[in-house]
């Protein structure tokens, strides 16, 4: 059940999904297709759905099992999933499971992995009101998920030139689960990315609520500066400051080289191929700036004046007027 590539780790090639939704988009024949299709560029967390002059937010996440526990991979699933509507600004309210089970999993794991998503919905207050059920080759277990009528909506996109950059939680989830998976770390190593991916980003509410938010995201499949670069607007970059960054202390344990990987590789190119980015593989910490995050943490800008005395917040750099990432 424990998969190399569990959670955010299975996430499409940002460059390879660019290529395929663009192609997509021209194979689309249907007399008026176009009125349904997102321009490139313009996704956001979540799908915004006006009804009678107020927004629903509406997000859909699944993938394989993270972890070797099965309620725990239950809860970080649906935390992932819901974290969508907070880093948008939304209150999650209902959800629908997505659940693909294999031969190898037996009825008592597959009622432990359930329990785990009810309990995760039940903490954040989200009603479970239907879902879809599958037999397949892979365990695959995820929400869509619905909030309530809002009209307070963070996006991606706002941040301005001076903003501060703030992440409100540790990287390299990927890399210590991939570490564990290998190897070359130990349970107690990978308890503490676990004790991490089950943190709810209910925080957005309060930040939202409490100060000046000019763009949010979360940080998960395309790593901190995959997510980064779909924030930057026209002629924007932003200089990250690598001694800032916080990350779960067993990554200090692995080396940079040995955890060069498709994921990491990929969420490179997918960076360098928006934004002109003069970064070299060779340090472990410049290496989590790439990587997978499950259920990661925000990633938010604000003016300049702002500042967090929770710890929980640390500013890792600012947006720039110069269409480059720098990482010093």
């Amino acid at each position: 059940m424990f998969c190399e590539y569990g959670g955010c780790m299975s996430k499409f090639s940002g460059c390879s999904l660019s290529k395929l939704i663009s192609n997509a988009q021209k194979l689309s024949m249907y007399e008026g297709a176009e009125l349904s299709i997102i321009a490139q560029g313009e996704f956001e967390d979540c799908a915004e759905i006006d009804v009678n002059g107020t927004k629903l937010l509406i997000s859909t996440d699944f993938g394989p099992l993270i972890g070797d526990d099965a309620y725990i991979g239950g809860q970080i699933a649906a935390l992932n999933a819901i974290s969508d509507i907070y880093a948008s600004g939304g209150i999650p309210q209902y959800a629908q499971v997505i659940l693909s089970l294999d031969d190898s999993i037996s009825n008592d794991i597959a009622e432990q992995l359930l329990a785990g998503v009810y309990a995760s919905c039940a903490k954040e207050k989200v009603r479970i009101v239907g879902g879809h059920t599958i037999k397949g080759t892979e365990c695959l277990i995820g929400l869509s998920v619905t909030s309530s009528p809002t009209n307070h909506i963070l996006h991606k996109h706002g941040a301005k030139a001076g903003d501060k950059l703030w992440v409100s939680k540790p990287l390299g989830t990927g890399l210590i689960m991939r570490g564990y998976y290998n190897g070359l770390l130990s349970a107690k190593d990978a308890n503490e990315a676990i004790i991490i991916m089950l943190k709810s980003n209910s925080d957005a509410l309060i930040i939202s609520n409490s100060y000046e938010i000019h763009s949010m995201t979360d940080v998960t499949g395309f790593g901190l500066i995959g997510h980064l670069s779909e924030m930057l607007g026209d002629g924007q970059g932003a200089i990250i400051n690598l001694n800032a960054v916080p990350v779960i202390p067993p990554v200090l344990k692995l080396s940079s080289n040995i955890m060069h990987n498709n994921y990491i590789i990929n969420n490179y190119k997918y960076v360098a191929d928006k934004c002109p980015l003069n970064i070299e593989l060779d340090d472990i910490k410049i290496t989590a700036l790439f990587d997978p995050q499950t259920n990661g943490g925000l990633l938010f800008t604000t003016p300049p004046n702002i500042d967090f005395i929770n710890g929980d917040y640390h500013c890792i750099g600012k947006i720039i007027d110069t269409h480059e990432i720098l990482v010093i």
